[in-house]
């Protein structure tokens, strides 16, 4: 993509990702460099070019007057539907992504506006973080830190994945999951909490 390939042209690569404080966020070169590195510095996975957009998207909206952002906002949602069109990534940039995020593959991936992605997450294909109810459309899913998505899994709703879980290939989740848990099936179902196994039920 001409813009992930423009912004990563103008960061020495040699140069150690700068880290930040909470109060601190990254900026924006500073956070598409650390998506790089996190997708084993691969310019043409498909997982990072959503990410370089979905960042554009959202550093663009802190640009102000609105007259001066217009001609970025054309630019972001011509690549955002190029991603969405070509790998089958729909990621809006009003989504709230963390730090070293990996999206694996492409295709049928689908997040919801008002989703939260906390840090170290994967998220694999055929995922959807969605609404739950047509008459609740803003709920959508909270997922903590290291949360690993498994393919074709559906987390629904206004439900929260704690730090460390695990959600099965396919499973759909409509509750919320403790941290360190693994969450399978259809319905999801939790069968381990760390190294305490649950029966299913």
């Amino acid at each position: 993509m001409p813009l992930a390939m423009i912004m990563l042209a103008s960061i020495p690569m040699a140069r150690p990702v700068r880290l930040s404080s909470k109060n601190q966020p990254l900026g924006l070169l500073d956070q598409i460099a650390e998506d790089w590195e996190a997708h084993d510095r691969d310019f043409f996975r498909p997982g990072f070019q959503a990410l370089v957009v979905h960042r554009f998207g959202t550093w663009r909206m802190g640009i102000g007057p609105r007259v001066l952002r217009a001609p970025l906002s054309l630019l972001y949602r011509a690549m955002q539907r190029r991603v969405r069109n070509l790998y089958g990534i729909e990621l809006p940039y009003t989504a709230r992504v963390g730090r070293r995020v990996v999206i694996e593959h492409q295709s049928g991936i689908v997040i919801h506006g008002n989703s939260e992605i906390g840090d170290d997450c994967i998220i694999r294909q055929n995922v959807t973080l969605g609404n739950r109810c047509l008459d609740r459309p803003l709920d959508a899913p909270r997922l903590g830190n290291g949360v690993c998505v498994g393919a074709g899994a559906k987390i629904l709703g206004a439900v929260r994945i704690g730090d460390g879980a695990q959600i099965g290939a396919n499973a759909v989740v409509c509750d919320d999951v403790p941290a360190n848990a693994v969450a399978v099936g259809v319905p999801a179902h939790i069968t381990r909490v760390g190294e305490v196994r649950k029966l299913a039920s």
